[in-house]
């Protein structure tokens, strides 16, 4: 909290937190900085446009987050789906969160969290803090991720719900073939999505995270 006051103190920031308000005495931000105090497990109190536009209007918008493993996701996706006015995303997760969401659409660490993230965003893993660089100490190394808002999507498609239906169908089940993977994952027949991988150029072997974001809107494309 101390750093995060300090930060304050320099930038006018969204602070998010579990809705208590329970910043203490020695933690009260500096009067000219705005502070907003949102629970983001709660549907209707996500940082929204209206919201960003109302308090930081004209402002250049960063920001700033440490996200517990099992959210990362959902929030990440939500920040990032919503098109919401911001220039980047600069968020604290675990070592093994932070390499999915740095990691490039093609390569080996891939996964469908790291193409939604490389769709919206491009994406750069900072540095790592040891366990014990906090105190009380966690179990697990964190590492920092920051992901600078493109302009427009990495790839355009026709039908975006649909072509991340087929990424996260085909890394649902990562020792399967993206063809394997793909039919089960949409419900479509084998031998079509096999037709599709091979009329967009691909061997029909070939494995999820070795198709790029443009890949993927080649198959989407075969499939129709």
């Amino acid at each position: 909290m101390v750093l995060s006051i300090n930060i304050l103190a320099i930038s006018s920031l969204i602070y998010a937190n579990d809705g208590t308000n329970n910043l203490g005495s020695k933690d009260t931000p500096p009067p000219e900085t705005t502070t907003l105090s949102v629970d983001v497990t709660e549907e209707k109190a996500t940082t929204d446009r209206a919201l960003i536009e109302e308090e930081f209007p004209g402002m250049p918008v960063a920001v700033c987050a440490n996200l517990p493993y099992y959210i990362t996701s959902p929030i990440v996706m939500k920040l990032l789906g919503d098109s919401l006015p911001i220039q980047n995303l600069t968020v604290m997760v675990q070592k093994e969160a932070a390499d999915r969401l740095a990691a490039a659409p093609g390569t080996r660490a891939s996964s469908a969290i790291s193409c939604a993230v490389s769709y919206y965003a491009t994406s750069k893993l900072m540095f790592t803090a040891a366990p014990g660089s906090f105190y009380p100490a966690p179990k697990v190394t964190s590492a920092v991720v920051r992901m600078d808002i493109r302009p427009t999507p990495a790839v355009q498609v026709e039908d975006e719900e649909g072509y991340f239906a087929l990424i996260r169908a085909a890394f649902g089940q990562r020792r399967k073939t993206a063809a394997n993977a793909i039919a089960s994952g949409l419900g479509l027949p084998k031998d079509k999505v096999i037709a599709a991988i091979e009329a967009a150029g691909f061997d029909a072997r070939i494995r999820p995270e070795a198709l790029t974001l443009e890949d993927f809107a080649a198959v989407q494309r075969e499939l129709k």
